[in-house]
């Protein structure tokens, strides 16, 4: 008896059709993908299509678009059965990035899909799915209303209608529409089950609505009361704090060093503003810092603020390639250690002080190694997430989207850190 061992390669040859029912060969289809910076066409690398195994570990082949066809197929080697993720835009919605696994069972061989088709029931899948958590798992358990169980009711119904149409041009319009109505369903879900837990007086009031003072606000001495006041009227009651590199005294040894932040913070705690001390954004890391500097930065820092600053972010986009300069950054060890240096810093000053570290969405748009999960994966092992409290999400929609995979990748980060708290840390449409 001969035994088959693990599939060691894959093919998806992928048919696909545009909101005007158009076919799309794999040119078209990298249009139809892309932002609109790209929307006259862009190469295969740039296109944001990722292909793992079930567990995340990238598959051989990228960036796996086969460019010696026209039409598209994608392919890839390796053992195990391939997960894959695209960003594509949902009608009348915006781009998500979406995640398509065969509803949990992968891809292996060589087969055949309609996109349109693979992408809604795999998106329906996922809401279910999620759906089910947040009513029996997560407290409080949602309650859905009347209004998210009839968008339920329309996307599945949708999916219905689009089984049976067997004209291809009509099926992937077919399914388009019950992706739009399955992306309205979570929506409402989303909304619903925020407005649940908001209703909770013993959660509400741990809420954190913030926005980011950055490196300039220093600056504006004369509208420090203006500020606050502006926060308060729009109801924030948190600010990440970034200080600036301070280049006559980065390790902020001297006292000068602090005169406007206290007057800064003192201001913003008069307003009622909590405040999470950002120690080095990730846009402003100079190109020598190394990790015994950055410890000692976050010691000074922490140490001078201990009793008004309760929160500090230690890690900003830690899994990002451009810390210390886009043209020679720092190396991914050094950025590690620097990290967990200055958490166990924030922690040795006081066990109570809360460290944050905020990662960087971006999936298939990430440079080999440098997506989320592909970082988190080379970085949990080597100790990333101890000392750390809150782990958060920074997310560029226009260039990174997320989108509907947003209830899907919050809910793996758990799986990651289940102790820990998880926040969505930015969200940003501009630079």
């Amino acid at each position: 008896m001969t035994l088959s061992g693990p599939a060691l390669a894959g093919t998806l040859k992928v048919s696909a059709f545009d909101s005007k029912g158009r076919a799309l060969d794999r040119e078209g289809l990298l249009r139809f993908i892309a932002p609109i910076a790209r929307s006259e066409g862009q190469t295969p690398a740039q296109s944001g299509l990722f292909i793992s195994d079930l567990d995340g570990v990238p598959l051989e082949g990228r960036p796996w678009w086969d460019e010696n066809s026209k039409e598209t197929i994608w392919r890839w080697s390796g053992a195990g059965k391939a997960r894959i993720s695209l960003p594509w835009p949902i009608r009348k919605d915006g781009f998500s990035t979406i995640t398509l696994d065969a509803r949990g069972e992968g891809y292996a061989g060589e087969q055949n899909i309609l996109l349109n088709e693979e992408i809604a029931i795999n998106t329906y899948y996922q809401l279910q799915e999620a759906f089910k958590r947040r009513s029996t798992v997560w407290k409080p358990t949602y309650k859905p209303s009347t209004r998210a169980k009839e968008l339920i009711a329309n996307a599945k119904e949708k999916l219905r209608a689009a089984t049976v149409e067997e004209v291809l041009r009509k099926r992937a319009k077919r399914f388009d529409e019950a992706l739009a109505e399955t992306s309205f369903a979570w929506q409402q879900i989303l909304f619903e089950h925020g407005r649940q837990t908001l209703s909770d007086s013993k959660r509400a009031d741990r809420m954190r609505w913030g926005v980011t003072l950055d490196e300039r606000v220093i600056d504006r001495i004369q509208e420090y009361d203006w500020i606050a006041e502006r926060l308060n009227k729009a109801g924030i009651n948190w600010v990440r704090l970034v200080f600036r590199v301070n280049e006559e005294d980065f390790l902020f040894e001297r006292k000068g060093s602090f005169t406007l932040y206290d007057q800064l913070t003192s201001t913003l705690r008069r307003h009622r503003v909590h405040v999470m001390g950002s120690i080095l954004d990730s846009m402003l890391w100079p190109p020598d810092v190394t990790p015994e500097a950055f410890e000692t930065r976050t010691r000074n820092l922490a140490l001078h603020y201990r009793d008004t600053i309760r929160s500090w972010e230690v890690a900003s986009e830690p899994n990002g390639t451009w810390i210390g300069g886009t043209k020679t950054p720092l190396p991914e060890e050094t950025i590690l250690e620097a990290v967990q240096r200055g958490a166990r810093a924030v922690k040795k000053i006081d066990p109570a002080l809360e460290t944050t570290a905020s990662l960087h969405w971006w999936e298939g748009t990430a440079p080999n190694g440098r997506g989320l999960f592909q970082w988190l994966r080379w970085s949990i092992p080597r100790g990333f997430g101890d000392n750390i409290d809150v782990v958060g999400l920074s997310v560029y929609p226009a260039r990174h989207p997320l989108g509907i995979a947003f209830d899907p990748v919050f809910m793996q980060l758990h799986r990651l850190f289940p102790t820990q708290n998880l926040m969505l840390a930015g969200w940003s449409y501009e630079e």
